[in-house]
């Protein structure tokens, strides 16, 4: 679930978005396993760093 919503948010899709069509209860539950999962908060994720 986290994959498929890493993949939408590539894609450009609102985190609450994704979240909801990988199949979380909520944007928080998402967030939590993204997090833990990928050491980045989805929004971490989707915007852009000077780093990257």
């Amino acid at each position: 679930r986290v994959q498929h919503g890493h993949r939408l948010l590539k894609s450009g899709l609102p985190i609450a978005a994704a979240a909801s069509e990988s199949g979380f209860a909520d944007q928080a539950h998402f967030q939590r396993t993204f997090k833990q999962l990928l050491a980045a908060t989805p929004g971490q994720y989707q915007k852009p760093s000077a780093n990257r």
